[in-house]
């Protein structure tokens, strides 16, 4: 009897995404500038963000004419936390596009 694939197996599957934290390391190392920022506010070793309204300040002090902001006050990233490939070449876009 063949094996059902749970939705985490299937999910890559069907469009391709990677996790958060590595995400986020690869902009990190992509451009020093940034990286110095995002480590700023989070550790690429745990995915730790102690301060989101300070990470999404940083954010919103840049020129990408995107505004967020924090719905929680502490959490974590890590490569649990997945997003579409399609998603981090447009953000990869945005932010070194400087």
């Amino acid at each position: 009897m063949p094996r059902k694939l749970k939705f985490e197996e299937l999910e890559p599957r069907i469009a391709p995404s990677m996790g958060l934290l590595s995400f986020l390391n690869e902009l990190a190392d992509l451009d020093p500038d940034l990286g110095g920022q995002i480590r700023d506010h989070v550790d690429l070793e745990t995915g730790e963000v102690a301060d989101p309204q300070g990470a999404a300040d940083a954010f919103n002090q840049g020129d990408t004419g995107v505004q967020v902001r924090p719905i929680v006050t502490q959490f974590q990233v890590s490569d649990d936390l997945r997003i579409p490939e399609s998603t981090a070449e447009a953000i990869r876009n945005l932010l070194l596009q400087r």
